[in-house]
């Protein structure tokens, strides 16, 4: 059973050196994650599996799906020294119904998460296409990401608030239960402080 807290948020770093409130530019657009932070919701308890470790809802130029379109995408991350098969694990951005959309059982390659490594999903709604593309799309506006096991039991989840675009909602450290905005997003890499 997944244990869940709302509290008071968790805490907000700044990305980079330099970055402070008050300034215009990207450092505008860290202004708007800090403000949008209130009421985010993540997993209190340590992470004995697969994390949904960062969401981007608002991708407006930042890294193209294979398609080449700038669309949502949800990081999940395996904090094991093993590598973690996803194959017919569940993605939502509705937990009254976690099958929206399911993890590929026959393609291994696509759906494996290596040992302390990285797996991208485009949230898009693009499941014709090649890769990893859930049934769904994620709402700029804030909503919340589950990934339950085959079995319909939830592994993890993540609840956002308002995104601008390309600032992204993640863990810090990875896999941790402090989620902040990123003003730097990093699909496929760790989040750093």
């Amino acid at each position: 059973m997944s244990m869940h807290w709302t509290g008071p948020g968790p805490t907000i770093r700044h990305r980079r050196a330099g970055l402070r409130p008050g300034l215009t530019g990207i450092a505008g657009a860290w202004i708007w994650c800090a403000i949008a932070i209130l009421g985010a919701e993540a997993s209190a308890e340590a992470h004995a599996g697969p994390v949904i470790n960062e969401v981007l809802a608002a991708n407006a130029k930042g890294l193209k799906d294979p398609q080449g379109q700038f669309e949502d995408w949800i990081e999940i991350y395996n904090p094991l020294d093993r590598p973690i098969n996803l194959a017919g694990c569940l993605l939502t951005d509705d937990l009254t119904e976690p099958a929206r959309w399911e993890f590929p059982v026959d393609v291994p390659g696509l759906t494996t998460v290596p040992a302390r490594g990285f797996l991208l999903v485009w949230a898009d709604g693009d499941t014709a296409s090649p890769g990893l593309h859930a049934a769904f799309s994620l709402d700029a506006d804030g909503e919340q990401v589950g990934l339950f096991d085959a079995a319909g039991s939830m592994v993890d989840a993540v609840s956002f608030g308002p995104q601008v675009a390309d600032c992204s909602f993640g863990r810090s450290p990875d896999g941790g239960p402090d989620l902040e905005f990123l003003a730097y997003p990093t699909p496929g890499a760790w989040n750093s402080a």
